[in-house]
C-alpha cells in the first residue's frame, strides 16, 4: 500500500472506565484534596493510551453528571441492582469530569458511552483504522482492534466473535445491569445454541433447538434482553427522540507530539 493511502488511526475512547480507575487510585494513595493531581493523572492516563495504540486522532466520550439512561424509559429496572457510588467516586467525579472536558471529550446525557463507540465504529470504520478503547465487556460486540486500559493490552475481535459475544450476553443476561436473559439458559446451553444457526438466524436457531425446554415467556424475555444488550448503531439510533444529541457526540482531536503537560491545551 502506498504510504499516502494509509488510513490514520483513530482511538474511540470510553472514559467511564478511566473515571473509576483514576478516582480509586487517587483515593487509595491518600489524595483527598489535590484536584490538579487528579486532573494530571487523567491526562497522563489518556496520553499513555494514545502512545500505546499509536493513535493519530482520538474521540473520547463519557456519561455526564446529568445522564438519564434512555434504556430506563423502556425498562425501569435496568441497572437498578447496582450499589450506591463508592466514596472515592463521590469525592473525585466532578473533578475528573472537568478533566475530561479539558481534553475535549464529549459528555452524553441520554445514550451510553458504549452506544457512542458503536455508532462511531459504524460511522468511521471506512475512513480510519479504529481502535475501541474500553474496559467494558459490552464493547466486545464490536469487531476490530480493541485496547483495554485496565490491562494495557490490545486484542482483536473478529466479526464472528463479535456476533457470538452479543448473543451470548442476550441469552444468558447480565446480572451487573439487571438483565435476566432467556429463562433456563446458562452459558453451557447458550454455547450449544450458538454453535449452529439456521440460515444465520440466532432467533430461529434458539426456537428450533430449544423450544420444548423454554418457558412460555422465553421469546419476550429474549427480545427484552436483545434490546437492552445491543448497542445503538448508525441504522437504528435515528428513530429515537435523542438522535440530535447522538449526532453531536464526536469531537475528533489530533494527537500532538508534545509531552503530556502540553498535549491538551
Amino acid at each position: 500500500m502506498n504510504i499516502v493511502d494509509m488510513k490514520k488511526r483513530l482511538d474511540l475512547i470510553d472514559l467511564d472506565t478511566l473515571l473509576y480507575i483514576v478516582a480509586y487510585v487517587q483515593w487509595n494513595q491518600g489524595n483527598k484534596d489535590n484536584k490538579e493531581q487528579v486532573k494530571l493523572h487523567v491526562k497522563e492516563f489518556i496520553n499513555t493510551i494514545l502512545l500505546n495504540t499509536r493513535a493519530d486522532l482520538y474521540s473520547a466520550v463519557y456519561q455526564d453528571n446529568k445522564h438519564n439512561n434512555f434504556r430506563k424509559y423502556f425498562y425501569p429496572d435496568y441497572k437498578r441492582n447496582r450499589p450506591p457510588a463508592p466514596e472515592f467516586i463521590l469525592l473525585w467525579k466532578d473533578t475528573i469530569l472537568e478533566a475530561f472536558q479539558e481534553v475535549k471529550a464529549v459528555g452524553t446525557k441520554i445514550v451510553e458511552s458504549d452506544d457512542v463507540l458503536n455508532i462511531g465504529y459504524n460511522r468511521y470504520k471506512e475512513e480510519y483504522d479504529l481502535i475501541i478503547v474500553s474496559g467494558d465487556k459490552d464493547l466486545n460486540q464490536i469487531p476490530g482492534e480493541h485496547y483495554n486500559p485496565r490491562t494495557n493490552k490490545g486484542y482483536f475481535v473478529s466479526t464472528d466473535e463479535a456476533v457470538y459475544n452479543l448473543f451470548m450476553q442476550v441469552l444468558t443476561g447480565d446480572t451487573t445491569d439487571n438483565i435476566k436473559g432467556v429463562p433456563g439458559i446458562g452459558k453451557v446451553k447458550a454455547a450449544k445454541v450458538l454453535s449452529t444457526t439456521v440460515n444465520g438466524d440466532f432467533v430461529h436457531s434458539c426456537y428450533i433447538r430449544y423450544q420444548l425446554g423454554f418457558t412460555d415467556d422465553w421469546y419476550s424475555e429474549y427480545l427484552k434482553a436483545k434490546f437492552l444488550v445491543t448497542l445503538l448503531d448508525e441504522i437504528d439510533y435515528s428513530q429515537y427522540p435523542f438522535s440530535e444529541e447522538v449526532t453531536q457526540l464526536f469531537n475528533i482531536v489530533p494527537v500532538k507530539e508534545e509531552l503530556v503537560t502540553n498535549l491538551f491545551e
